[in-house]
């Protein structure tokens, strides 16, 4: 076990965020049905449904929604297949390929300062695919994916994936993330020393209620609004 220190990220809404990116009035169940003519409300609910398996196993969300249209008789065209892959990741692959500036100095500080970096993320394949190429990336030691680790926040297996990999206990470790999918009460469970409710994208983007921040704000150690009030807890950390 190294002595380093570490911080562990939620991705979207917490490094970045796909609403800098996404069209007003675009969501893309509402357009993918529309561009390939199936009804959203069956489709929202077979969305619902499927849930658990893209975001914990490997399946690729065009063969879902294949899978969806094809019991209707109505398979996808090559064509839009294509499509369906560019609606359902579009915003995600903008928002990891140009996020923020404060978000990538913060990054690239923590790294020169010796902290480990890691990043989980609950997420379908098609959401991350271009994590690869984010400017980000070369500085995070490991990153875990719920599709590939094949467990979700806020269960232990997922925080323990990421932690194992970076070879840091949850002791020396803090967590930052928006709070969805009461993650915040899993970091905490896990031993985090340090839990940050980052609240600087979801104040702004209307995702989230006042009231639904105030709650997931009370799930954690401390919460923030800014970068640099975040950046003041990490000099602050002497675990």
């Amino acid at each position: 076990m190294t002595s380093s220190r570490a911080v562990v990220f939620d991705l979207f809404h917490t490094l970045v965020d796909p609403e800098d990116f996404r069209p007003p009035a675009f969501t893309r169940l509402e357009v993918l049905s529309v561009e390939i003519g199936i009804d959203l409300d069956a489709f929202s609910e077979f969305w619902a449904a499927t849930s658990l398996e893209r975001t914990t196993t490997g399946v690729r969300v065009v063969d879902l929604v294949d899978r969806f249209a094809g019991d209707l008789g109505l398979p996808l065209t090559t064509q839009q297949r294509l499509l369906t892959d560019d609606i359902m990741g579009r915003c995600q692959d903008r928002s990891i390929e140009k996020p923020r500036s404060e978000v990538s100095s913060l990054v690239v500080d923590l790294k020169a300062r010796g902290w480990q970096l890691g990043l989980l993320s609950n997420c379908h394949e098609r959401e991350v695919r271009a994590w690869p190429t984010s400017p980000l990336a070369p500085y995070f030691d490991t990153v875990g994916f719920s599709h590939v680790i094949g467990a979700k926040k806020p269960k232990r297996e997922a925080y323990a994936y990421v932690l194992d990999r970076l070879d840091v206990p949850a002791a020396r470790s803090a967590y930052v993330g928006n709070g969805q999918s009461d993650e915040l009460v899993g970091a905490v469970e896990a031993g985090f020393a340090l839990v940050v409710h980052y609240n600087a994208f979801d104040a702004t983007n209307g995702l989230v209620t006042s009231a639904e921040r105030e709650r997931r704000a009370d799930q954690a150690h401390v919460s923030v609004d800014t970068i640099e009030d975040l950046t003041v807890h990490f000099h602050g950390f002497t675990h």
